[in-house]
């Protein structure tokens, strides 16, 4: 123990030196940077070297590299300097995207990207490319992901700019490793180890290592792995980039916790504390904190197991809750944004509804003022006529025929009148008809506002009924907690039971979660899915519990092979009821699991089948099998979210399901997707 803190002490003396003679190194390029800025140079140069010093800054300063970017974005738009700007506002978007800010960070590379296609700047264009696939990976959107990834390396071999090409192969790698290609993300990462070797970059050396060391932890070759870290250390010593100095003594630290080598994971990860605390990555701040509490666990000392556990959910609740944070500021801009959209949809009807009867009453009073004149014009007649029969009664005839050639033209004139009268009235009928149809129409919106209401009401009680349970089991297990007897074997217990009932909170807590973001996800793109290429990757994934249980599934896709579908949803749906056919099997018979699909219009069915232990419908309801948290079979495993998730994942894009069954012969799930015809 004695020697263990001795190496510790050392270690951390050793690391904190080293690491201040390669930060002197970076400061020293950083201030050659910053006196040239000083120098009377050429205006490309500066906008140039303000860009060199946005890039040095950005990992352990990003308050002045964010200030050297707008300098540089303001710079060059001054002098013209297109690369300039665009790179400038590259490297705000780097940094947005380390502060989690996604949306802030894709707008930012889309504006850079704008500009380099307009300047025709080859290499901004491949950078930016690199950056956007980074972003769509984070996000899951894979498709999108690997399309840019793709389109970078591309362009930059065309142009053959190694350090970015580098850079793009690095980021294809990272891709390829989390879809689990382990050997063609090996690949892409060697090459880019071989062309930064070749144009002497330490800075990507470092983190080409640090790949594949990811790869080969990923793959259980701990020894591969540690070997591969230790190497993209040394190359790190030189470049001191700190988010890639704590990530790595994370895993080392947990690599050694693997081997059970407990003292060497505390020395690393307490180093990887301290690199992380110096320019805030709450990331490794939460891996550091978690190998240290697993640490202590191993070594049974109670005071820090709990001490690092304590901070461990503490940091991650609150990553947690900015993630949660972003997420309702979205909802409530989406709220407003529709609310704003109906209440312009409302003032267009009545602003349509007064311009029709500004436009009657326009008509009326110029047939009234037409009808006026005439009349007037009629008397002014009579009137001189009058006077003529007075002075002139030898032309008494020859007036009345005028009179009467007046009257039949009134006579004509009336008619014409009538007939104007009646079209206003056909006019005021079709807008009583339009007012009535904007009113249901109307109706119709404040309808499914109603019914929107309704379903929040009946979440909010089910997350209030779900939640209150563990936190009054935590309150109590507090209450009963000797707080002065903390290593007393009870007290022990009692901590167990409230990490138990924690986790179970924290569950609760996630399951809630996804279905808020089901319930939310209108907004998001549908693409044809081909519904064979997901059943199969379903199959692989529960490829153990299919080879357990000795089921026999029989597939059948010939009349409907596509979908058009949220991709993650249908595969959710998919291995939710095929997951439930094995789970509830019956086990008098081999599982038999019959999936096929058919046309119905407007529907594309899907129908899952098997002859498992079945359900009693007579004495079920249908809230008892799709309502949250709602288990008919209690003696099997299960939460009782798989097929409420499945329900409201169809019914939010449009779609339902029905169920068939009878007890001890199996049961027929069939969800209604809508035909392609009927999401036009």
């Amino acid at each position: 123990m004695l020697f263990a803190k001795k190496f510790y002490i050392f270690f951390v003396i050793f690391s904190i030196v080293l690491t201040s003679y390669c930060a002197a190194q970076n400061l020293a390029l950083i201030d050659s940077l910053e006196k040239q800025l000083n120098l009377p140079i050429h205006d490309t140069i500066k906008g140039q070297v303000l860009v060199n010093l946005a890039r040095e800054l950005y990992a352990f300063d990003p308050p002045r590299a964010t200030q050297y970017a707008k300098q540089g974005i303001e710079w060059s738009r001054k002098i013209k300097y297109a690369w300039g700007e665009a790179m400038s506002i590259n490297y705000l978007g780097l940094m947005a995207y380390f502060r989690g800010d996604n949306v802030e960070a894709t707008d930012l590379h889309l504006s850079a990207l704008k500009i380099a296609e307009k300047e025709q700047l080859q290499d901004v264009i491949g950078f930016t490319f690199i950056r956007l696939g980074t972003i769509n990976k984070d996000e899951g959107n894979y498709d999108k992901a690997k399309e840019y990834y793709t389109q970078a390396i591309a362009h930059l071999r065309a142009i053959n700019h190694a350090l970015y090409l580098s850079y793009a192969l690095n980021q294809m790698g990272l891709f390829l490793n989390i879809q689990g290609k382990y050997e063609e993300a090996l690949a892409h990462f060697q090459e880019a180890l071989a062309i930064s070797k070749g144009i002497k970059d330490e800075r990507h050396i470092a983190v080409c290592l640090y790949y594949i060391a990811e790869v080969y932890l990923k793959k259980g070759d701990d020894d591969t792995a540690l070997s591969y870290y230790k190497e993209s250390f040394q190359f790190n010593k030189k470049i001191n980039n700190l988010l890639l100095y704590a990530s790595t003594m994370n895993n080392i630290a947990k690599i050694y916790l693997n081997k059970n080598q407990i003292e060497e994971a505390i020395i690393h990860s307490r180093v990887a504390l301290k690199k992380a605390q110096q320019v805030n990555l709450k990331h490794e701040i939460e891996g550091a904190y978690h190998n240290l509490y697993l640490a202590y666990l191993k070594k049974n000392l109670t005071d820090s197991t709990l001490k690092y556990q304590t901070l461990w959910i503490a940091v991650k609740d609150s990553i947690f809750n900015e993630q949660k944070n972003r997420q309702i500021i979205q909802l409530q801009n989406t709220y407003a944004q529709e609310k704003q959209r109906i209440e312009i949809e409302k003032q267009k009807v009545e602003l349509a509804t007064r311009n029709i009867i500004i436009y009657a009453l326009g008509s009326i009073f110029i047939l009234l003022s037409l009808m006026a004149f005439i009349l007037y014009r009629n008397n002014l007649i009579k009137h001189r006529n009058n006077l003529r029969l007075q002075k002139q009664k030898e032309e008494i005839l020859q007036q009345k025929r005028h009179i009467e050639e007046q009257n039949a033209n009134l006579q004509l004139l009336n008619e014409e009148i009538t007939q104007q009268k009646e079209e206003i009235e056909s006019l005021n009928n079709h807008l009583e008809d339009l007012i009535e149809h904007r009113t249901l129409e109307l109706k119709k919106a404040v309808d499914e506002l109603s019914k929107q209401n309704q379903d929040l009401q009946q979440f909010s009680y089910i997350v209030s009924h779900n939640l209150r349970s563990p936190v009054a089991r935590i309150l109590g297990l507090v209450n009963i907690l000797d707080y002065k007897q903390i290593k007393d074997e009870y007290n022990q217990q009692v901590l167990s039971h409230l990490s138990d009932v924690s986790n179970s909170l924290d569950t609760i807590i996630k399951d809630l979660t996804q279905v808020i973001a089901i319930r939310n996800s209108l907004d998001k793109t549908k693409e044809t899915v081909n519904l064979e290429e997901i059943t199969h990757l379903v199959l692989h994934h529960l490829s153990n519990e299919i080879e357990s249980t000795d089921a026999c599934l029989k597939i059948n896709f010939l009349q409907a092979k596509e979908i058009l579908f949220i991709k993650a949803y249908a595969q959710s749906i998919i291995y939710n009821l095929i997951s439930n056919a094995i789970k509830y099997r019956s086990h008098k018979r081999k599982p038999l699991i019959e999936i096929c699909t058919y046309v119905s219009d407007p529907y594309i069915i899907l129908a899952v089948k098997d002859n498992g232990i079945g359900i009693d419908l007579k004495n079920v309801g249908t809230y008892k099998i799709f309502g949250l948290y709602q288990r008919i079979a209690t003696h099997i495993e299960g939460k009782g979210i798989g097929l409420y998730l499945t329900k409201t994942q169809v019914e939010t894009l449009g779609g339902k399901i029905e169920v068939e069954s009878e007890p001890d012969k199996g049961s027929t799930f069939r969800v209604f997707f809508p035909s392609a015809i009927q999401n036009n």
